[in-house]
């Protein structure tokens, strides 16, 4: 798999649009404001487009997919300790280091 930094940049856009969902529909539980709303509608718009750019420049889903979900599990990780104030134990650090390691070799690797 080689990634050029155009593609790598849409991996990350990829990866964010598809974590800010998450923490807006957690946000919109919170405060019930429906703007979290709009932001998960337009999230998920951005993310479908990404996910376009990424698969023009490479057809390699089996390896592109996997790598999206392990960053946007990370960010969803670090949205919940920075946003919204949750404790991060070692089991949560073990259970995210499994749950990439799973996708990882899911992947084929």
């Amino acid at each position: 798999m080689n990634i050029d930094i155009v593609s790598m940049t849409w991996l990350l856009v990829a990866a964010l649009t598809s974590a800010i969902p998450v923490a807006a529909a957690k946000q919109f539980s919170i405060k019930k404001e429906l703007i979290w709303i709009l932001i998960s509608i337009i999230s998920c718009g951005i993310m479908i487009y990404s996910y376009t750019k990424i698969f023009n420049n490479s057809s390699d889903i089996s390896a592109i997919y996997p790598l999206i979900k392990c960053f946007s599990i990370a960010m969803i990780v670090v949205f919940g300790i920075l946003v919204f104030n949750e404790a991060f134990s070692y089991k949560k650090c073990l259970g995210l280091s499994l749950g990439v390691a799973s996708i990882y070799l899911l992947s084929g690797h």
